[in-house]
């Protein structure tokens, strides 16, 4: 929204300083054929959409900040009192649970590459969420991933198995092949890093036997890339 509201105001302001020198954008370069009256209306009506289509979307992502800050503080403490939240906040404590357990997967080999932070990023942008709650998640695995805590892979595991996401067995296949994909994002699968995910994928409840296939197809792949 807020980037929306910002393409909104470009246009509406930049089309009325182009139009003093003669000039207009091609995309809207119809705005004058009602007459000049009527353009000059849309061009204003442009920015003063856009400053409240703006407005609201920098509401949504203070609020949703705001949020966030209040659900990460929770989740820390290990207090979310998940049945009792609304459907929309239950997804973001789905993904909080989620970016918890990568968090984990990143940091089991010791180090944290730029690749895995990337991966991270188009991960949760494929969640659709803001550019800035994107930011705030990435700096919050970092968080995570300064602080030892031996209890955090079971309570992001409880915590996805009130939901809809790791109650579905596709949905928590899906699970295991991001942890593997973090866990190779450096063309490299370690035993600490395998052993994490064995683990992961025993505490959702899938069978061994579906775990070690997914992780043989991940390093059938990953020995077919290097030839």
């Amino acid at each position: 929204m807020l980037n929306i509201g910002g393409y909104l105001i470009f246009f509406g302001l930049g089309s009325m300083i182009l139009n003093a020198v003669g000039y207009e954008f091609v995309i809207i370069s119809w705005i004058d054929s009602w007459g000049e009256s009527i353009g000059w209306g849309i061009r204003v009506g442009l920015v003063a959409v856009g400053a409240v289509v703006g407005g609201y979307g920098l509401y949504q992502n203070n609020r949703t900040g705001s949020f966030l800050n209040d659900i990460n503080k929770q989740y820390k403490q290990k207090t979310v009192n998940f049945p009792a939240l609304e459907d929309e906040k239950k997804v973001y404590v789905e993904i909080r649970a989620l970016v918890s357990l990568v968090s984990e997967i990143i940091k089991a080999d010791g180090k944290v590459d730029e690749e895995e932070k990337e991966l991270l990023s188009l991960m949760l942008k494929d969640f659709g969420l803001p550019e800035k709650l994107v930011g705030d998640l990435v700096r919050i695995v970092e968080e995570d991933m300064a602080v030892a805590d031996p209890d955090n892979v079971n309570y992001a595991i409880s915590i996805l198995k009130q939901g809809d996401y790791a109650r579905d067995p596709e949905h928590q296949k899906d699970l295991i092949n991001i942890c593997l994909g973090f866990a190779s994002v450096d063309n490299d699968l370690n035993e600490r890093e395998l052993k994490l995910v064995r683990d992961i994928g025993e505490k959702l409840g899938l069978e061994k036997s579906l775990v070690e296939e997914l992780i043989q197809n991940l390093q059938g792949e990953m020995a077919r890339e290097k030839t």
